[in-house]
Order: C-alpha cells, then structure tokens, then sequence
C-alpha cells in the first residue's frame, strides 16, 4: 500500500498472481474435485493466436508492493465457488 500512496499520477500495470501456471485440464479437474460436479468439456484446436501458456509474471508486485500470493489454485477455486453459492440462494 506504502508504494501506491507514494506514487505520483502515474499507473503502472502490475501482473497479481501465482507466478504458476496451470492447464486447462488442472483448472477444470480442480473445479470438479471443489465443486463435486463432473465436467465435460468440448475438445477444440487452439485458436490461431493463442499461447501455448501464459502465466503472470509476478516480479514487479513482489519488488514494487511487496505482495506475493499467498493462495494455490484449490483456495482461488473454492473462492469463488463459495462466491457463487452465495449469490445464487
């Protein structure tokens, strides 16, 4: 927080994240494991254009705001599965 009330009017984009990648497989198989309900996902080519992987490259919030997360994909999934429920009792 120091950092962001330190800075001047300018804006720098800050990448907030794992620093880990993950695959589609790995997210849905994870969303399965929290959810309980099975996925069965369609298997396309990738679109023309699409990486091959992209994971967030973390060092700048760690130098600039000394902030690293502290969370893995099973807590970001539950999350936002308990996040969901709530909003749709």
């Amino acid at each position: 927080m120091v950092y962001v009330e330190n800075s001047d009017n300018c804006f720098s984009p800050i990448n907030i994240g794992t620093g880990t990648g993950h695959s589609v497989f790995e997210v849905i198989a994870m969303i399965e494991n929290v959810t309980g309900y099975a996925i069965n996902p369609t298997h396309v080519a990738r679109r023309a254009g699409d990486p091959a992987a992209l994971v967030a490259d973390v060092s700048l919030a760690k130098d600039l705001l000394k902030w690293s997360s502290k969370r893995n994909l099973h807590d970001i999934v539950s999350s936002a599965w308990d996040a969901w429920q709530l909003g749709h009792k």
